[in-house]
């Protein structure tokens, strides 16, 4: 929501997050459009994953993210909470 900017910074201490809620994107499974919608992958991204699976197969971990094109250090920790493999 920080980063959304949508939300004044007062109102930040009362809203509470619950992890067990957050839909995880299966990057095995998923299609290219279903990872491109989340806000942090977009199609590039989803693409480059796609491309990986069709070429080497399964993704097994976070690191692999790091040799794919558009998945700076900076970008894979950011998208870290929202994976599974």
């Amino acid at each position: 929501l920080a980063e959304l900017q949508v939300v004044p910074n007062e109102v930040v201490p009362w809203l509470r997050v619950d992890k067990r809620l957050v839909k995880k994107l299966n990057v095995n499974t998923m299609s290219v459009a279903e990872l491109a919608r989340h806000p942090y992958m977009g199609f590039a991204r989803a693409k480059a994953i796609a491309e990986y699976r069709r070429t080497h197969g399964r993704i097994a971990n976070l690191a692999v993210l790091t040799l794919l094109p558009h998945f700076t250090e900076a970008v894979v920790d950011r998208l870290e909470p929202y994976l599974e493999y």
